[in-house]
C-alpha cells in the first residue's frame, strides 16, 4: 500500500509537473505569438508610413512642377508685353517726333498766316489782288490746319488702341485700377 501510495504521489507529482510544463510551454507560446503580433504590426504601420511619406513626396514634386510650369507661362507673358512695351514705345518715339514735326510746321503756318494778315503793305497801297492773294494764302493755310488736325487725330487714336492693347496683355492689373 505505501508503494501505491507513493506511486499516486509519483504520479500527481508528474502530473502537476506536466501541467505546469504545459502551462509554461502555453504561456511561451503565446509570448512568441504575441511578440509575432508586434513585429508584424510594426511592419505594417512602417509601411504605412513609408507609403505615406512616398504619397507626400509625390504631391510636393507636382505641385512644385506645376508652380514652375505657371512660373514659365507668367514669365512668358510679361516678356510678350514687355516687347510689346517696347514696340509700342518705339511706335510712341516716332509719333512723338512727328508731332514735333507738325508742331513746327504749325509754327511756320501761324507766321505764314500773320504775314499774310499783315499783307506787307500799307494800306493805301492795298488792292483787290492782294486781298485775293491773302485770302488763298488763309485757305491754304486753314487747309494745311485741317490736314494736320486729322493726322493727330488719327495718331492719337492709334496711340489709344496701342496702349489698350498692352494693357489687355499685361498679366498683372492691380486691384481697383482702370
Amino acid at each position: 500500500m505505501i508503494g501505491t501510495l507513493l506511486t499516486g504521489k509519483i504520479l500527481a507529482i508528474g502530473a502537476v509537473a506536466a501541467a505546469v510544463a504545459i502551462v509554461v510551454a502555453s504561456a511561451a507560446a503565446g509570448v512568441v505569438g504575441y511578440n509575432k503580433g508586434v513585429a508584424a504590426d510594426k511592419q505594417r504601420s512602417d509601411l504605412v508610413i513609408v507609403t505615406m511619406q512616398n504619397e507626400a513626396r509625390a504631391n510636393v514634386i507636382a505641385a512644385a512642377q506645376e508652380a514652375e510650369a505657371k512660373a514659365r507661362d507668367l514669365l512668358a507673358t510679361k516678356l510678350k508685353a514687355e516687347t510689346e512695351l517696347l514696340k509700342e514705345r518705339d511706335a510712341n518715339k516716332v509719333l512723338r517726333e512727328s508731332s514735333v514735326a507738325s508742331a513746327a510746321a504749325a509754327d511756320r503756318l501761324r507766321r505764314a498766316l500773320a504775314a499774310a494778315a499783315a499783307g506787307g503793305v500799307s494800306a493805301g497801297e492795298d488792292s483787290v489782288a492782294a486781298c485775293r492773294e491773302r485770302a488763298a494764302a488763309f485757305g491754304s493755310v486753314l487747309d494745311k490746319a485741317l490736314q494736320a488736325h486729322a493726322i493727330c487725330t488719327g495718331d492719337i487714336e492709334d496711340v489709344a488702341a496701342s496702349y489698350r492693347a498692352v494693357r489687355a496683355a499685361w498679366p498683372v492689373i492691380q486691384p481697383g485700377a482702370k
